[in-house]
């Protein structure tokens, strides 16, 4: 793969991008289109791996199912079919809830005689066949289908323009919004939180900012601590635990391990911005990163909990983006208190390329996006360019 074409990256103005270390994009002008309404319509995503079914004879010991939702999450939906088939079910990718998707997910153990179909409240799922494990199957990357509205002085015709401009032009490889929480992009602050202050900054953190689009009566459970018979009935009871007097919080697993990843992805998008503001291009490669299959230059995701290796140019970068957040390697190294899980070094694209990119139009002055990307790049990497941050 050649070093592709770069364009100018222009600094953004947007508040949240700049909270979440999401400096720089390819568009300099104002946004253009706002996602079709409904969203839950207008938004579909499908999974696509190129990892066939290793056994579909009916002696493997997992099944795969193929999963269609719509305005629940992945977690809610494979949580409901794992209820069903009295297993656990392990989805290969998170998909945006907000949206319809198509995507797989394993179940182990399998059942004798699994049900060929399964409809539940937002979602259904159809039996592909059964592999041996779980771990043999691999997400390659998703390809999106999304429905556009042009805003108010702006046509169809101006997007279509605008989206031939971005084809075969690398994106910055930013974590987007939805790593950091889709309601409230905060998570980071959580795992940051969780090394430099006192237990009660963590539970001011995790408790206290009220969800944009969250329920009155929400809000006041969360806040009682749901000691409210009314309030019983929450999925979110983990929280109450946040206030026992005890060195530290308990917290269930999975959140110890949202916190650390998105605390990694903050760390990564302001290394990336601090690349870009030193002049390094995103297909040049600086002393310390590696390469990729396709020649693409990869940045140092340092561990939490454990020693991060990295030498030269791209260590001092990182030690600058580290320092941005109040922290040096020495600190992510130490061993995480009880608030936080430990996760290893990893190497991520410093850019993308959206693959197959078209725009066509619809009636009504609508426009029809299509792209894939690959595994762990998000949507808004390129809709970023098109429209508001906000109404994403």
């Amino acid at each position: 793969m050649g070093k592709p074409p770069e364009a100018r990256l222009c600094r953004t103005r947007n508040e949240l991008e700049v909270l979440l270390h999401m400096e720089y994009r390819l568009r300099c002008g104002p946004p253009l289109a706002a996602i079709a309404e409904p969203r839950t319509r207008s938004f579909i995503v499908v999974e696509w791996s190129k990892t066939p079914l290793q056994e579909d004879t009916g002696r493997g010991k997992a099944c795969i199912y193929l999963l269609a939702k719509r305005g629940v999450s992945t977690p809610e939906a494979a949580a409901a079919l794992a209820r069903y088939l009295g297993a656990v079910a392990h989805p290969l990718g998170l998909k945006d809830t907000e949206a319809t998707t198509l995507q797989r997910v394993c179940v182990q153990p399998c059942p004798e005689e699994p049900p060929r179909t399964i409809r539940g409240r937002g979602y259904w799922a159809r039996l592909e066949g059964r592999v041996r494990s779980c771990r043999r199957l691999r997400l390659h990357g998703n390809t999106f289908i999304i429905l556009l509205r042009p805003l108010p002085g702006h046509n169809s015709d101006e997007i279509i323009e605008v989206v031939a401009t971005l084809a075969r032009q690398p994106l910055p490889a930013y974590y987007s919004f939805q790593r950091f929480g889709t309601r409230r992009p905060s998570t980071h602050y959580a795992g940051l939180a969780s090394l430099i202050e006192p237990h009660s900054v963590v539970v001011r953190e995790v408790l206290d900012t009220a969800y944009p689009d969250e329920a009155p009566e929400h809000i006041r459970c969360r806040r009682m601590l749901w000691q409210d018979p009314v309030c019983l009935t929450s999925t979110r009871m983990y929280e109450a635990s946040l206030a026992v007097d005890a060195p530290w919080p308990r917290l269930p697993r999975f959140l110890r391990s949202i916190h650390a990843s998105a605390l990694q992805a903050s760390i990564f998008n302001a290394y990336l911005t601090l690349r870009i503001e030193h002049g390094i291009g995103l297909g040049e490669l600086i002393p310390g990163e590696k390469r990729d299959a396709k020649g693409r230059p990869l940045a140092p995701i340092p561990a939490v909990g454990g020693k991060t290796r990295v030498t030269g140019l791209a260590r001092r970068l990182l030690r600058e983006a580290l320092e941005l957040h109040g922290l040096s390697l020495e600190d992510l190294a130490k061993r995480p208190p009880g608030l936080l899980a430990r996760v290893e070094q990893y190497w991520r694209p410093v850019y993308t390329l959206p693959l197959g990119l078209q725009a066509e139009k619809r009636g009504n002055n609508l426009v029809v996006l299509r792209f894939t990307l690959e595994k762990g790049q998000y949507a808004t990497t390129l809709l970023r360019e098109l429209v508001e941050p906000g109404m994403l």
